[in-house]
């Protein structure tokens, strides 16, 4: 009777040992998950905010020592745009994820926008100046898993796909500490609920 006792005892500690090695495990996999997610958004802003910083230098370059207003090439321009918005495509793609690095996403997600805005007012401004044939889009939308936002975005995701002339810019209307957002939210006179 005595090691009957004994052997539920035993059970009982290998099947807790257990357990909390597999929770422990899964956390463990789950932190190395969202540090590789975080780093790899990180590095891809960043090599998007050197690409723009670039062109923007270039364009003034020509402003300044060759007096034309558009001598940035326009596949160049193109083709950061596109990999602007491939960007917001990702950091959406990571917000449908449950993630433990909360501070460092909300900083990377505060990076992207400024880097969108200030991509999208070069743009803006290439479009006035030069004749651009582009079609910038700014979408409006709700972190996380609205129905509504997700479904605008992947038909503008679609469309631009099959328009080259288009380009998306996503933007967060929810950003937290963000005076930017909140006039971008007021110029364009959209109220969120």
């Amino acid at each position: 009777m005595v090691t009957r006792k004994r052997y539920r005892r035993d059970v009982l500690i290998t099947t807790l040992v257990i357990t909390i090695f597999v929770f422990y495990l899964g956390f463990t996999l789950g932190e190395k998950l969202d540090t590789y997610r975080v780093s790899k958004a990180e590095r891809i802003i960043l090599e998007n905010e050197l690409h723009m910083q670039s062109i923007i230098l270039e364009q003034a370059f020509y402003e300044t020592f060759e007096e034309k207003k558009c001598g940035a090439p326009n596949e160049r321009i193109l083709n950061i745009s596109k990999h602007v918005s491939n960007v917001g495509a990702l950091l959406t793609k990571y917000e449908s994820k449950d993630y433990t690095k909360v501070q460092e996403y909300e900083v990377l997600r505060q990076r992207y926008f400024l880097l969108e805005i200030n991509h999208y007012l070069f743009l803006k401004k290439l479009k006035e100046q030069c004749f651009l044939d582009i079609n910038v889009i700014l979408l409006f939308y709700e972190a996380g898993d609205n129905s509504d936002s997700l479904r605008q975005r992947y038909v503008l995701d679609a469309l631009e796909k099959t328009n080259q002339s288009i380009i998306t810019l996503r933007v967060d209307a929810y950003l937290n500490n963000e005076m930017l957002a909140n006039t971008l939210l007021q110029y364009y006179k959209i109220e969120i609920y």
